[in-house]
């Protein structure tokens, strides 16, 4: 399957380069992207040609270097000026912007704006490491980045693991996966992500139709019958994203975020709604619950703090939030 799809879409859609490391020029246009595509294509025809010129001296030679060395000139003066002429049409927007900022009293906010925006990111290629140290070789880099995510998302917080609840095992046969569950479990996924390291895409998932249901049910049905999964699945591409705020050559001033397989997703969404069908969550479960979050549950109890730290009640109340705040960590978190 994964094979098919990323041949087919190769053959299809083709492949990109990827984004630019740079940022494009505030003042690009289509024009200007027409003018230097046009510029760059005279200059092969030109450098062609010299070199047709070099290996074969002729009148005829010499004469088809000279025009097409006078085409690509007069591309890059033509290249020159749709740029000029772009950056100036760009100015005059840029001063109405500030004038209209002016009468409103939000000039100051969209300097700010404009330099947040203008911002150089530095540290691609370096990162400091934990004794801070700069470290700009590559293979040293991708070390420092290691044992960076190793040590944050491998630490365990100690709790209280036997104050877990026994229950009763359940055995019996595997439930098989269907269409439907599949079916709905890729209409659900959104489009425009990130592939995982299979390079296999939700856009290829629901181009393939039936056909495409019927293979990931097949898959899912395979892992759940056997109790292994593809080796894909077990990998996944980690990027960091630069947070806005804080020095750009430290680790802890980027965000990690892990790409995933899709045709995984698709498993982990059916298999999601068949536990939630049968396990209830307690109303104190913030996490991974739809309309909740852990965000929402450290303000309440921030603010149960600041209101019993207050002057103003009394010392029973204490008590009572003391064993609310308890049984509330007990409940989310596992432990004390």
């Amino acid at each position: 399957m994964k094979e098919c799809m990323t041949s087919a879409a190769d053959e299809v859609c083709g492949r990109t380069k990827g984004r630019s490391k740079h940022k494009e020029t505030w003042w690009w246009n289509e024009e200007v992207g027409k003018a230097v595509d046009e510029k760059r294509r005279l200059y092969l025809v030109s450098k062609k040609s010299k070199e047709l010129g070099k290996r074969n001296p002729s009148q005829e030679n010499a004469k088809r270097t000279n025009e097409d060395k006078w085409a690509y000139d007069k591309a890059k003066r033509d290249a020159t000026k749709a740029v000029h002429k772009a950056q100036e049409a760009e100015r005059e927007v840029l001063k109405e912007a500030l004038l209209t900022a002016e009468e409103k009293g939000t000039v100051f906010r969209m300097a700010r704006q404009m330099g947040k925006d203008n911002k150089d990111i530095v540290g691609g290629g370096c990162i400091k490491d934990s004794s801070g140290l700069l470290t700009v070789d590559e293979d040293k880099v991708r070390e420092v980045w290691r044992a960076h995510f190793d040590d944050l998302l491998n630490v365990e917080f100690s709790w209280d693991k036997d104050s877990l609840v026994e229950s009763d095992a359940i055995s019996g046969p595997a439930e098989c996966i269907s269409k439907e569950e599949v079916r709905a479990a890729m209409a659900a996924m959104k489009v425009g992500k990130a592939g995982g390291p299979s390079g296999v895409v939700s856009e290829m998932l629901k181009a393939a139709g039936e056909d495409g249901v019927e293979w990931v049910t097949d898959l899912c049905n395979a892992v759940v019958r056997e109790g292994k999964i593809p080796e894909d699945w077990k990998k996944s591409w980690l990027v960091t994203v630069y947070k806005g705020k804080g020095d750009a050559l430290e680790c802890g001033s980027y965000r990690g975020i892990k790409l995933l397989d899709h045709v995984m997703k698709v498993f982990e969404r059916v298999m999601d709604k068949k536990i939630r069908s049968i396990v209830k969550l307690d109303d104190m479960q913030f996490g991974f619950t739809p309309g909740k979050s852990t965000t929402d549950a450290i303000f309440i109890v921030r603010q149960i703090q600041k209101f019993i730290s207050s002057r103003k009640t009394f010392g029973w109340l204490l008590l009572i939030w003391k064993r609310h705040l308890i049984e509330f960590r007990e409940r989310c978190c596992g432990g004390p």
